[in-house]
């Protein structure tokens, strides 16, 4: 449980950072109207977007609800599915059974 709250630590930590980055971008371009750093921030966030969900598809395992079994998911499943903090609406390979599973990263398994 320790390593999944310092994961979820760091990527709300990065995203904050992103935002704010992100905001100070437009307020730029609307009062200076220069639109070159919002422009070039908003195609790094998506790089960085990506990068962020590659590691926690790489470094996160879910937990069925019904049978028990930890496993993960397909990559596109799992970039589609509805999802909130520490959970994510996935099927388990095991059961067949679509549901809320709960996420655990690889090392405190």
């Amino acid at each position: 449980m320790k390593n999944t709250l310092k994961a979820y630590i760091y990527l709300t930590a990065i995203a904050t950072m992103s935002t704010i980055i992100s905001f100070y971008c437009l307020i730029i371009g609307l009062f200076a109207s220069i639109w070159f750093p919002f422009i070039i921030w908003e195609l790094l966030e998506v790089i960085l977007g990506l990068w962020l969900a590659r590691d926690m598809y790489n470094n996160f395992r879910y937990k069925c609800p019904v049978c028990g079994e930890v496993f993960q998911p397909e990559f596109k499943e799992f970039m589609f599915s509805k999802h909130k903090l520490g959970e994510r609406m996935v099927t388990c390979p095991k059961c067949h059974i679509t549901g809320m599973c709960d996420e655990i990263h690889m090392k405190d398994i």
